[in-house]
């Protein structure tokens, strides 16, 4: 297979994937919150970085129990005993979903690369057997990003203590820029280093490695790939507006004749229908998109063990 066929072959697998393996749909929706597949997090991060920066009496310095309830009920003094209870049974909850959600992560990526195909158990005991390796990985990422956006924040907001002027604001995008490379960064180095936990079994220190050097070797393909799985959301999310149009059209139907015959029960019944015909269709579009975008950054691992691929944007530069 030539380079130039590279992108194509890895967007038919992982298409092909999402028809034929339904039953991970299940997994990659509880997968969602640890992904992290890039783009998404590095856009919204600068865009907050900027509104952030922008209002410089505000400030990222908070106290525990002013920010988060559940540290309010954790401390004394109690209201009710039964706060600091509630308190540990919600952070236990909390750790299990997490668990749960890395263990997926996990899974996703051995069907993904395996040649057999998975059933929801074969593909789940994969993921556990690397579940702490990949937690390891999700929360470097995490303290990582929060660390860079707090340190970028503040040097935001040192920079309009000084001036407000257009210069100013062009620091401040170039500042918001370069976060948001830097995010893509770490998400690339992590998306690297958790595939090569589970598909090659390394440790979280040959894993790094790994990683470390495919994204050294191919910083332009990853880019590009990275382009590719932003298309795939942006097409993925059409699909869903234009979904949730169809569903609101019969929906409002039957509010106009609630409206016009008063019973309340047509009312009732379209709004319940409604919401679980958009809850399915969440389900749907978000675990589309996170198999794709898991699937993609897998399959392409898997190419650069065979040795490093050109981008695509060498071949128009004769490279």
């Amino acid at each position: 297979m030539t380079d130039k066929k590279l992108f194509r072959t890895i967007i038919h697998r992982s298409w092909n994937l999402i028809w034929k393996r339904p039953s991970m749909w299940v997994l990659a929706f509880l997968a969602a919150p640890v992904v992290g597949i890039g783009v998404i997090d590095g856009l919204i991060g600068s865009a907050r970085l900027m509104f952030k920066a922008l209002h410089v009496d505000q400030t990222l310095i908070f106290t525990c129990t002013e920010k988060f309830k559940i540290c309010h009920w954790l401390l004394p003094p109690y209201d009710s005993i039964m706060l600091p209870i509630f308190a540990i049974f919600a952070i236990v909850i909390a750790i299990f979903l997490f668990l749960v959600s890395t263990v997926s992560l996990g899974a996703l990526i051995r069907a993904a690369t395996d040649k057999k195909e998975h059933s929801i158990e074969s593909a789940w005991n994969a993921g556990v057997k690397h579940m702490w390796e990949l937690v390891a990985f999700v929360l470097t990422r995490h303290i990582l990003i929060h660390a860079l956006f707090i340190g970028t924040f503040y040097v935001g907001q040192w920079l309009f203590t000084f001036s407000t002027s257009p210069l100013a604001m062009l620091g401040l995008v170039v500042l918001a820029l370069a976060f948001m490379l830097l995010v893509l960064i770490i998400n690339f180095l992590t998306l690297y280093a958790m595939t090569a936990a589970v598909v090659d079994r390394s440790s979280y220190g040959k894993a790094i490695k790994r990683g470390l050097y495919v994204f050294r070797h191919h910083i332009l393909l990853s880019l590009e790939m990275a382009l590719v799985v932003l298309v795939a959301e942006i097409m993925f999310a059409f699909i869903g507006v234009l979904a949730a149009l169809l569903i609101a059209m019969p929906v409002f139907m039957f509010y106009i004749i609630a409206g016009i015959t008063g019973y309340t029960i047509f009312l009732w019944v379209a709004a319940s229908v409604g919401l679980i015909l958009l809850m399915i269709l969440l389900f749907i579009v978000l675990a589309w998109a996170i198999q794709f975008g898991v699937s993609s950054w897998a399959h392409l691992y898997t190419h650069t063990k065979k040795g490093n691929i050109k981008a695509r944007i060498l071949h128009h530069f004769g490279h």
